[in-house]
């Protein structure tokens, strides 16, 4: 892993400020410190971000992200995920003994055979989404990019599919959810991506996804990504920029990746990308409206930086504490920004509510595990490090603690209370959608007929279409419709028996009346009445 020297920083020196990079046109010659200073930057967070991931997993959990490297690096009939003829080995990836200790602590008899001279099928391994991040814990899901040297023909993209699967399947058993990608660079470049499927999001997002990729990227193993390198000021020129970084051999291509910058991004992105959250809202509505919420700032001023430049910006100019870049606290202050500006109170509430639960650190309760300890305490200074930064966000917020224990006592709620935070949920879902939609047709207006908005506007007409049949069953309107629970909502009604009453009105119908056990010793909550 590249950052496996980075790794023993502490978090006070990353924090320490620093003088800014030079800004430097590689034209007229590069000062090769300064390239060096940027890379040590970079893998510094990706160091501390590699550890806070450690840190939020359960210790039975960690031998998957020490294994993961290897189970690429090397096709071992012992460890999980062997099949025939797997394209394997990773760039620039020197085996350590933590990754050769995991793999004997899940086969005792493995013994590490590769010929290091043996060409490697795959760049680097990327971790991406909310790792090592404040919303991250031992039960948010893993997004894994293989990216692959080369694009595979059919036999090896399928081979090194199943290979993925069989990776997954072996994390379900850790309690972990890990979504593999196969990526390969130029392809992506070249917007030739894998179809749409329940976790890939097609086509429906190409820039919005790079911008996310590059704000939140751990490189788990393998080169590092080209982007890195390339100063803010210009990343207009980038196409040329990276190009005369590897024709004067700033860089060797070999050590790389390159998935292109995050240009404007175009109108119609912003729609499609809108429909995907939206669709990812029926199974996760905190985290997609966060999400939704950021695209919609983005639409609302298409001219200002993406979090990826905000992100790449603090770096190079060395004014930054770790805390600071965050992901998930760049897209909160984000929509903060957004949303304060347009004086839009209620839902900036709401967008507070969407991420205290997606976090899921309880601050009305004691810290999980330790009973009577305090953040702070010698015990363990970085154990904490999300609770106290929730602690300052809900500080800055003003909220108090009754309003913190009824939201950490949620699985307490009542039936009601549960389907009347669905509809909030799903109003606020639909009605971002409504906003970004006019806020990226008003762009397209403005834009005009250029070749540049004609092909933002070349979508994958059948990709959104199965998005808004699904979509449109999930969120209309219907009299005697049940509302459909979010996955994480319904888990906090399970019932082990439900109660049926008939009942005569004053005409004489019958009524049937559906009945829950109430909780904490409550009566039984009516849930619905219908006529038979």
């Amino acid at each position: 892993m590249p950052a496996n020297n980075a790794q023993k920083s502490s978090t006070s020196s990353f924090a320490a400020r620093r003088t800014a990079i030079a800004e430097q046109d590689v034209a007229e010659g590069l000062d090769r410190a300064c390239l060096n200073e940027t890379k040590l930057r970079f893998l510094e967070l990706n160091a501390m971000r590699t550890q806070r991931l450690r840190e939020s997993l359960l210790p039975t959990q960690q031998v998957f992200l020490d294994l993961l490297p290897l189970l690429f690096h090397v096709n071992h009939a012992s460890l999980p995920g062997y099949a025939a003829d797997v394209p394997s080995g990773i760039a620039n990836f020197k085996v350590g003994r933590e990754h050769v200790k995991a793999a004997r602590s899940v086969a005792k008899s493995f013994a590490l055979q590769r010929d290091p001279k043996a060409e490697a099928a795959i760049d680097a391994v990327y971790l991406m989404g909310s790792c090592g991040s404040l919303a991250h814990n031992n039960r948010s899901d893993i997004d894994i990019w293989i990216c692959t040297s080369e694009q595979l023909d059919k036999t090896g993209q399928a081979a090194l599919q199943k290979k993925c699967s069989e990776v997954s399947a072996w994390a379900a058993t850790l309690k972990i959810e890990a979504h593999f990608f196969i990526m390969h660079d130029q392809s992506f470049r070249d917007a030739k991506r894998a179809p749409m499927d329940v976790e890939n999001c097609g086509r429906t997002q190409h820039y919005l996804l790079l911008d996310e990729l590059y704000r939140s990227l751990i490189v788990a193993a393998g080169n590092m990504p080209l982007w890195w390198l390339v100063p803010d000021s210009h990343s207009e020129n980038y196409s040329n920029y990276t190009a005369q970084l590897l024709e004067k051999r700033h860089v060797n291509a070999g050590e790389c990746t390159d998935f292109g910058a995050p240009a404007q991004i175009p109108a119609a992105e912003f729609i499609s990308a809108g429909v995907w959250q939206l669709y990812k809202g029926i199974s996760s509505p905190y985290k997609a409206l966060l999400k939704l919420m950021l695209i919609e700032a983005y639409a609302a001023d298409p001219s200002a930086s993406t979090l990826s430049a905000e992100l790449k910006q603090r770096i190079y100019q060395g004014d930054y504490e770790l805390e600071e870049l965050d992901p998930y606290l760049q897209v909160y202050r984000r929509v903060e920004q957004y949303l304060v500006a347009n004086e839009q109170t209620e839902r900036l509430e709401l967008a507070r509510r969407c991420l205290y639960f997606k976090v899921g650190v309880k601050l009305s309760h004691a810290p999980e595990g330790e009973t009577g300890a305090q953040p702070g305490d010698a015990l363990d200074n970085t154990r904490f490090w999300r609770r106290d930064l929730m602690q300052k966000l809900v500080a800055e917020w003003g909220w108090r603690r009754p309003q913190l224990r009824m939201l950490d006592e949620s699985q307490d709620w009542s039936f009601n209370e549960i389907v009347g935070e669905q509809q909030r949920l799903t109003r606020e879902l639909v009605q971002s959608y409504r906003l970004l939609s006019t806020l990226a047709k008003r762009h397209q207006e403005q834009a005009g007929n250029s070749s540049a908005s004609a092909e933002g506007f070349e979508q994958d007409a059948r990709e959104l279409n199965i998005l808004g049949r699904q979509l449109y069953a999930i969120f209309e309107q219907k009299p005697h419709k049940v509302t459909r629970l979010a996955a994480s909502l319904a888990q906090q009604i399970e019932q082990e028996q439900i109660h049926l009453a008939l009942e005569l009105n004053a005409k004489g119908k019958a009524i049937w009346i559906v009945q829950l056990a109430g909780k904490k010793d409550q009566q039984r909550e009516t849930v619905k009445r219908a006529e038979s």
